[in-house]
């Protein structure tokens, strides 16, 4: 990492000069170790990388290459090849003098390990760091501790991969492309100025600026030299005012927070803040709030949790910061590299002491009413990696973010992109679109399109045909069923599970709606009596299931007889063998099974040639169509199945007499209402979800019944209906309220 590393140093190994052997040329080598001791690793891999064409086996320089490569920011990948040709050759007794020492120290494993978790082998990263830590004597507790630390990284980073975040990112143009990582991101935070760094020669870096204009970046300027950058340096952040730009510069070993002023329409040279900022501690990566009236910080001044830690300086009346704070143990582990930006009371910063994948990943804390800083969450996978994460820059809103990211290929240039981040706060909006028809080809002019929520049933989205059947709406990322209806027609239902990071953001659905089919009669009377008898109608439910998460399973037809006309029947045979009047011609049976009904007579072909078919005229007008005969109702049951399986799902058992059946069935004409559900426990308002006009019937049979609304006709009972069915009631249906046991209107609720 090139940040405070090359200064505060976990790993890095401390080599004495190699005593060369004679494979090695002896001045290259002297100065590649001198680069390295130095923090130099560029200057120092570019040596090692020369000296192995002539040695390419030797375990020693794979190694001393691989570990300039893991601490070149955006290189660790290429560390792999190196290390994994050192990592076998590892030996307890390698010798840091030896002329020819052809062997690996012990480390070549935790590198090889890190090397191998960046790359995305966690089993096999797993398996080496394992290795390395028993092969550590005892008394290396640091080491010990470290590498317990770096297994605890991939077996977090297994954690976040499996629940992944999803966002996506837009990219900024072609005026933000470089060959070389862009490091240490920082966007003003209206998202006009941005500021990146790039390791330049000689362990100076170079830092630049682009400006949006016009809505687009300008080319970056260097802005190196007004800054009066003398050696590694990066930008940490900018002020909301956009007139200070925060950095942090290392000279030699001093590590200092530094700011410019923007005047005169240029980024001024750079000064300390002086004390109580900076002062003999390290200190770097200050940000202000968003109000200016704090000053957020990194420092390894004494009263700390361990080498790094975030503090808190407030303004006082002359413009100078009071005494730091400390923000707590919550927050610092003594491994906190850097605060990020602050909004509100979110701060977002870089840990390598919390549950981290690899690196420095970047999390984020809240200031709770209570003042205490919540515990420290991990933004997440992607957005972390196992590498050190320099380039993302939160815009402090959860949902913004920009982030410098390297094309897919090899030689594809790094960019910088802005990322939307999706999550149940902020979900991913889907485009629902298609074309609505009728059979017939006929313009659904009164159809509707309506979307509900899987879960609890509620309405979500809903919409109605453009001209031509056209439909659009919008939903966000959820499980939903999409009803598409029309009056006359068959309601189709489409299920939808969108989630965050579904491939398509956008889903066509051409629907074409047919028209019913023949049904059967859906006005049914019941005696009180016999209500719990018929299978339809009262399905016992299991007391686990009442938060309906899966409604009763029945299929009733509940739409009005007069909305079916079939064609006439043009078979001219007679069918007075299977023809009764009303007064159900001397049938013996007291039951039947009941599976159509119509307005006009259709032939038998349509029907059914495996039963003998029995049409009962009544006085209303309508033919219906029965089979069987029983003396009870259990002895019509198995009928009534099969009629179900031969998609006559409406199919029900009845009185066979239709003369008493007409006669009890209009004794209450014109007084409807919709039950949805029925249950042995009595149930709460909100256990019954999207309800309105609730009425709770308690039965004298021990049932609790459940209905919507009363209505003077099936038509208007009808509608409801389809509402309930739309709420995840399938089998929502109408009946008398005479029908219904202990039905008072004093239930209402």
């Amino acid at each position: 990492m090139r940040t405070l590393k090359a200064v505060v140093l976990v790993s890095v190994m401390c080599l004495p000069l190699l005593v060369l052997g004679q494979n090695f040329n002896k001045n290259d080598f002297m100065k590649a170790d001198f680069e390295l001791l130095s923090g130099n690793y560029d200057a120092a891999q570019r040596i090692y990388e020369r000296l192995l064409h002539s040695d390419p086996e030797n375990a020693n320089l794979n190694f001393l290459n691989g570990l300039c490569l893991i601490n070149l920011p955006g290189r660790k990948q290429e560390a792999l090849p190196f290390l994994a040709k050192a990592a076998p050759k590892a030996s307890e007794k390698y010798k840091y003098g030896s002329p020819r020492e052809e062997n690996a120290p012990l480390e070549s494993l935790k590198h090889y390990g890190i090397a191998l978790q960046v790359t995305g082998d966690l089993p096999e990263a797993i398996e080496m760091l394992t290795r390395y830590k028993k092969a550590l004597p005892k008394k290396e507790r640091s080491e010990i501790e470290l590498a317990d630390k770096l297994l605890a990284s991939c077996y977090a980073s297994q954690k976040l991969q499996s629940k992944p975040v999803f966002f996506t990112g837009t990219d900024q143009g072609g005026a933000l492309k470089s060959d070389a990582p862009m490091l240490h991101l920082v966007v003003s935070r209206d998202e006009t100025l941005l500021f990146y760094s790039q390791s330049g020669k000689y362990g100076k870096d170079e830092i630049f600026v682009s400006q949006k204009e016009n809505g687009s970046w300008s080319s970056p300027q260097k802005i190196t030299s007004n800054l009066g950058v003398r050696g590694e340096c990066f930008p940490t952040s900018v002020s909301a005012d956009k007139s200070r730009l925060y950095l942090t510069q290392k000279v030699g070993v001093t590590v200092e927070v530094m700011v410019s002023e923007f005047r005169k329409g240029k980024w001024q040279r750079m000064e300390e803040p002086g004390k109580p900022i900076n002062g003999k501690d390290l200190n770097a990566s200050a940000v202000e709030s968003a109000d200016g009236e704090y000053l957020y910080f990194s420092s390894d001044r004494k009263g700390g949790h361990g080498k790094l830690d975030i503090y808190r300086a407030q303004k006082i009346g002359d413009g100078s910061w009071d005494e730091p704070e400390n923000l707590g143990s919550v927050i610092n582990t003594g491994d906190e590299e850097r605060p990020l930006v602050v909004t509100g009371n979110v701060l977002y910063f870089l840990s390598q002491g919390h549950e981290n994948m690899g690196g420095y990943d970047v999390f984020e804390t809240e200031l709770t009413p209570s003042g205490v800083w919540s515990t420290p969450r991990n933004v997440g996978y992607p957005l972390n990696t196992a590498d050190d994460d320099l380039s993302l820059a939160p815009l402090g809103d959860q949902i913004y973010a920009y982030k410098a990211v390297k094309g897919y290929s090899e030689d594809s240039p790094y960019s910088i992109q802005k990322l939307e981040i999706f999550s149940d706060n902020h979900p991913r909006e889907f485009n629902i679109y298609g074309t609505l028809s009728l059979e017939g080809g006929e313009i659904p002019s009164n159809a509707k399109i309506e979307v509900y929520n899987s879960s609890d049933y509620s309405l979500v989205a809903d919409a109605r045909p453009e001209s031509g059947g056209w439909y659009s709406l919008m939903v966000p990322a959820g499980s939903y069923r999409v009803n598409y209806s029309s009056p006359q027609y068959k309601t189709s239902m489409q299920l939808l599970d969108l989630k965050q990071d579904n491939p398509q953001g956008s889903l066509s659905y051409n629907v074409t709606l047919n028209k019913e089919a023949p049904v059967v009669e859906d006005i049914v009377w019941v005696q009180p009596e016999e209500e719990a008898a018929y299978a339809y109608a009262e399905t016992v439910v299991d007391e686990s299931e009442y938060a309906f998460q899966a409604p009763v399973e029945r299929s009733t037809s509940t739409e009005p007889e007069t909305a079916y006309s079939l064609p006439a029947t043009t078979d001219t045979s007679p069918v007075r063998d299977t023809y009764t009047s009303y007064d159900a011609g001397g049938a013996t049976g007291n039951y039947t099974v009941q599976f159509m009904a119509t307005l006009k007579p259709v032939s038998m072909d349509y029907v059914l040639d495996k039963y003998r078919v029995e049409i009962q005229q009544g006085d209303d007008g309508y033919y219906r169509y029965v089979t069987g005969s029983f003396d009870s109702f259990e002895d019509g049951r198995k009928l009534q199945q099969e009629l179900i399986s031969a998609d006559y799902t409406s199919a029900y058992i009845r009185p066979h007499s239709l003369t008493n059946y007409l006669e009890n069935a209009v004794k209450e004409k014109g007084n409807f209402t919709v039950q949805f559900f029925a249950s042995r426990k009595k149930l709460t308002e909100s256990q019954l979800r999207g309800v309105t006009n609730l009425i709770e019937s308690p039965g004298s049979d021990g049932w609790y019944r459940y209905s919507s609304g009363e209505y003077q006709s099936v038509e208007e009972a009808s509608t409801e209906r389809q509402r309930l069915v739309g709420l995840g009631y399938q089998n929502a249906y109408i009946r008398r309220v005479s029908s219904i046991s202990n039905y008072s209107s004093e239930h209402a609720k």
